[in-house]
């Protein structure tokens, strides 16, 4: 067991090193967590604790106190509040609220494990009254784990859970007595499920939308910079393939208008039209606006409409 937990420090201390301060990205840390609790979980509380204070010494997660995992996202307690959230580990700025709603903290509530006693939080902690049979290995643990959302729990699932309870509680299943309440631990899923699946789209859209943004916006300066004006208010300012090959050329065009030139020319087909001298394509003030258009309504279309 001592070699388990310093080949967890060990792997903690190397993920740590790669993060700084302002970092959102945790899904080594994460992944990290969660095998430590498929292999040794009897040891999970402390190395919960570990990763929270190497997390905080890199100025991570500040406040905070991470105290399970749900597949991808991480189950922290507010330490002032005891609020409890889930954490996107792939984006620790967005957070959903496990705490009773209306209160600024949360209470346990009441209910029944397997037809026990129980009262349970949000990040999974508890307790429940030990019944006649929970002395027995693993029935405990059969109850609570389906209580988690388990429906079938391996027997490699319900010996490690096994584990968990004894050490919250400090003794062997086997001294368990009936009436007895018996602590649960903060729970922890494995698995791919994230509660944040809308979030992340969101995001991605909100970030392909501010590159398109950027990407026309300097398209239009770059017409208005290389291209031609209206004469007299007649037709639409443009630009043409030879203005911007001749541009991109020109040595003493700022490198900062490459840019701009460069998308122009790469994407001249989809952005002119054939309005021009002889029917010669250009592109106009219009045909960048529409483009434009398009381009968001493509990536804020929802897959399922």
């Amino acid at each position: 067991m001592a070699n388990d937990s310093a080949t967890f420090t060990k792997a903690l201390d190397t993920e740590t090193q790669k993060h700084t301060k302002g970092d959102t990205n945790l899904t080594g840390v994460a992944q990290l967590l969660t095998d430590a609790h498929a292999h040794q979980p009897s040891n999970y509380q402390q190395e919960l604790q570990q990763a929270t204070t190497a997390m905080h010494d890199k100025g991570l997660l500040p406040g905070l106190d991470i105290v399970g995992m749900k597949g991808q996202d991480m189950v922290v307690r507010d330490q002032n509040t005891g609020r409890v959230q889930l954490v996107d580990s792939t984006n620790t700025n967005s957070r959903h609220d496990q705490g009773i709603s209306g209160g600024n903290t949360w209470q346990a509530e009441s209910t029944t494990i397997g037809g026990r006693n129980a009262t349970t939080n949000p990040d999974g902690t508890g307790t429940v009254t030990a019944g006649p049979g929970d002395k027995s290995p693993w029935v405990l643990s059969q109850a609570i784990l389906k209580s988690q959302g388990i429906d079938n729990p391996t027997p490699n699932q319900m010996a490690n859970y096994q584990l968990e309870l004894e050490k919250a509680n400090g003794m062997k299943v086997g001294q368990f007595k009936p009436g007895q309440e018996i602590k649960i631990p903060a729970s922890t899923t494995t698995g791919d499920q994230t509660d944040f699946t809308k979030d992340r789209a969101t995001a991605q859209t909100q970030a392909q939308k501010t590159t398109i943004d950027k990407q026309y916006d300097q398209a239009q300066k770059m017409l208005d910079k290389y291209g031609h004006s209206t004469f007299m208010g007649m037709g639409e300012d443009h630009i043409t393939k030879d203005d911007i090959t001749k541009a991109l050329q020109d040595k003493k065009t700022p490198a900062a208008d490459r840019e701009g030139l460069q998308f122009l020319a790469d994407n001249f087909d989809k952005l002119s039209k054939s309005n021009g001298p002889h029917g010669a394509p250009l592109i106009t003030d219009t045909t960048v606006k529409n483009q434009k258009l398009l381009a968001e309504k493509q990536i804020t279309a929802s897959p399922d409409q």
